[in-house]
């Protein structure tokens, strides 16, 4: 399942998508995006992580994300909601 949180940067929103890092390699992280954000009419960032570990946090998204990375790092307790569609975007 696809698992996403919204993330401001100022005025800004976007959705966070977690993925694992295999995710983040074109085609694969293109297709995502399009397809999450088709679902969400939200900016999308894909976001992977070192196992546990926040701080090997990558991100991919079509805009600039580090502004958003750090502002979901920054954040205490991420919110994390199930989107109700695989990950596998071959499915879609």
């Amino acid at each position: 399942m696809i698992r996403y949180s919204i993330v401001r940067s100022g005025e800004n929103r976007v959705a966070a998508v977690l993925v694992e890092r295999k995710d983040l390699v074109a085609p694969r992280a293109d297709q995502l995006l399009r397809r999450v954000g088709d679902v969400l009419s939200l900016p999308v960032m894909l976001v992977a992580r070192d196992e546990a570990l926040w701080a090997g946090a990558r991100a991919h998204a079509e805009f600039e994300a580090e502004p958003y990375l750090y502002a979901l790092l920054e954040a205490r307790d991420v919110e994390w909601a199930e989107l109700g569609m695989a990950l596998d975007v071959e499915a879609a």
